[in-house]
């Protein structure tokens, strides 16, 4: 169960991301998003008068709820808890340990895994990203 849920999160390229991504007619729907952010910010100090249709307001609400998550999950991570990712070695290695000696797997050591992993996720893809702009330079 919670895994379908985890999948319909709209701001991971789960499921719930692609059926945002089919209804607004987006096919890289997070890029877009955060384009329309930023085109947004930069247009308020030129201050010219923009009419939007509501696909255009949703993407731009989107990015703005996208830009958030991200944000508090970083900032939930590295700040209120960076001992998820110093210890992540030493959690995974206990949790494999206790897996293997067939004790009992609480969700709580559980947890303590699934935070870092989403994070180190995350930043994988962000480097294969930033990887491949700079092949194209």
């Amino acid at each position: 169960m919670i895994t379908s849920l985890f999948n319909l999160l709209p701001f991971s390229r789960g499921d719930g991301y692609w059926i945002l991504s089919d209804l607004t007619n987006k096919p890289n729907l997070s890029a877009g998003s955060i384009k329309k952010v930023s085109n947004v910010l930069k247009g308020l100090f030129s201050r010219k008068k923009v009419k939007w249709s509501n696909s255009e307001f949703f993407i731009f609400v989107y990015g703005l709820m996208n830009i958030s998550f991200l944000s508090l999950f970083l900032y939930y991570t590295l700040i209120k808890n960076p001992g998820s990712i110093i210890y992540f070695p030493i959690n995974i290695y206990n949790f494999a340990k206790n897996a293997i000696a067939g004790d009992a797997i609480s969700l709580l050591s559980f947890r303590k895994l699934l935070i870092p992993i989403i994070f180190y996720m995350m930043a994988f893809k962000f480097l294969l990203s930033l990887k491949k702009k700079l092949s194209k330079i």
